[in-house]
């Protein structure tokens, strides 16, 4: 659950000649069954920051089943880290929140454009678009 694959297809077409496919963003699903308890979510789960596109609060909500190691980190198009919102074991209780001011580490506001947020956990990672108008 929550795995990343990368595949890629190479093709000769000569001596040193190569043609190279790519394939990402695949999502592999597992089906979860048994009863919910204590209306507790049966899975972890990232959805989509509300609103979006922000200007200038957004909310970010993830689901837990139950205690774990949790990470959200903001990332940028280049893929680097600019806030780290949660890092720290989590206690279950359904659907938490989290809200980013579109702020950096620093406490510096960030530039209007295009961000990822991310949730990670030792079983699941997830990462999702957003964007900040000013």
């Amino acid at each position: 659950m929550g795995q990343t694959i990368w595949l890629r297809f190479r093709s000769v077409r000569g001596d040193d000649e190569y043609s190279d496919i790519a394939i990402d963003d695949i999502n592999l699903f597992s089906v979860v069954t048994g009863v919910e308890t204590h209306g507790l979510p049966r899975a972890i789960a990232l959805h989509q920051n509300i609103p979006n596109p922000f200007n200038p609060m957004t909310e970010i909500r993830y689901d837990l089943p139950s205690a774990t190691k949790v990470r959200i980190h903001v990332l940028d198009l280049n893929g680097r880290l600019v806030r780290t919102l949660i890092s720290g074991l989590m206690q279950p209780g359904g659907r938490h929140t989290i809200t980013w001011a579109g702020r950096d580490d620093r406490g510096q506001t960030v530039a209007s454009g295009t961000y990822f947020y991310r949730l990670w956990t030792p079983e699941f990672v997830e990462t999702r678009r957003m964007v900040l108008l000013k």
